[in-house]
């Protein structure tokens, strides 16, 4: 009986001690020190938690702080902790990450100075890890920029010193340039024959190394040709799958022209094959059967190569 009195005296005495108060295995926290208001839970209400601890990470960052080192403080400022003491606390700082966009748009402007040309810097990649360490405050806006920049051309790869609002030094963000190329392609698909116009023609932007070498590169070699075969949207094209509008269908009677010295003999044939502007086709004589090679020069009318014995 008297020992229990003896303990509700303590109690009385010392209230700051008798209550149960623990320590967090983990916590976050956004002010940049830590103090034991931010380790300790369910602390008595007159005891002045706002002793600090140590500093608190950078933001997006993490550190480990000492269970004993904050067992010996939380007693000096006359806290009783109960329960199990962690042997480490993980303390975890809040902050905001810089958007992708702005970063690649400083870096993009550091590499420009550097040398590279805007095809080198439309696609620019980071290191993972290095971009998720770039984080400030909460209440901070962020903002970086970019003190210097390794770049190598050759391989695209780089390391530029970034520095946010409130660091005290700028950190490498390692990274990447991809070279692009502008492609014009097909916005919709088009039929075999179809004739090709601007407005069918748009563009896709895609990594340089992935564009063939026999790709049509000028949207001028695409436009007023024809679809050799149907043609999909959005894909690369090459000369393979173009031709010449058709002026001359294979099967329809063709004028033939022939100049011979200073006369122009004209006859009627009939086109083998079709032929668009400036090709050659074959052509038939239907008065003697003779095939012969002809160069379309307009609708219905071809210029014969080969004179001998077509006009009978």
């Amino acid at each position: 009986m008297r020992a229990s009195l003896a303990a509700l005296a303590v109690a009385l005495l010392l209230p700051g001690l008798a209550d149960a108060a623990t320590l967090r295995a983990s916590v976050e926290v956004d002010a940049p020190m830590v103090t034991l208001a931010d380790l300790i839970a369910d602390a008595p209400l007159d005891v002045d938690l706002s002793l600090a601890v140590g500093a608190a990470p950078q933001p997006g960052r993490r550190a480990v702080f000492s269970g004993q080192q904050v067992l010996d403080l939380a007693k000096a400022a006359g806290i009783g902790i109960d329960g199990t003491v962690p042997r480490a606390i993980t303390v975890a700082r809040s902050g905001r990450a810089v958007p992708q966009a702005e970063l690649q748009a400083r870096v993009a402007d550091a590499l420009l100075e550097a040398g590279a040309e805007l095809a080198d810097v439309r696609q620019i990649q980071f290191n993972a890890n290095d971009r998720a360490a770039l984080q400030v405050a909460r209440d901070a806006e962020p903002v970086a920029s970019v003190e210097s920049v390794d770049w190598d051309a050759q391989t695209g790869r780089f390391v530029a010193q970034v520095r946010l609002e409130g660091m005290e030094r700028a950190v490498p963000v390692a990274g990447r340039t991809i070279r692009v190329a502008q492609l014009p392609v097909l916005r919709a698909a088009v039929a075999m024959g179809q004739v090709i116009g601007d407005a069918e023609i748009d563009y896709v932007e895609v990594p340089a190394y992935r564009v063939s070498r026999v790709a049509l590169l000028d949207a001028g070699q695409i436009v007023g040709q024809a679809a050799r075969r149907p043609l999909r949207p959005g894909v690369a094209l090459t000369a393979n799958d173009l031709r010449r509008p058709v002026v001359i269908a294979k099967g329809s009677l063709v004028t033939m022209v022939v100049q011979a010295a200073a006369m122009t003999l004209t006859a009627t044939g009939k086109a083998m094959e079709d032929g668009g502007q400036g090709d050659l086709i074959r052509i038939q004589n239907p008065s003697s059967n003779k095939i012969v090679q002809g160069k379309v020069t307009g609708p219905d009318r071809v210029e014969v190569v080969i004179a001998a014995n077509i006009i009978n």
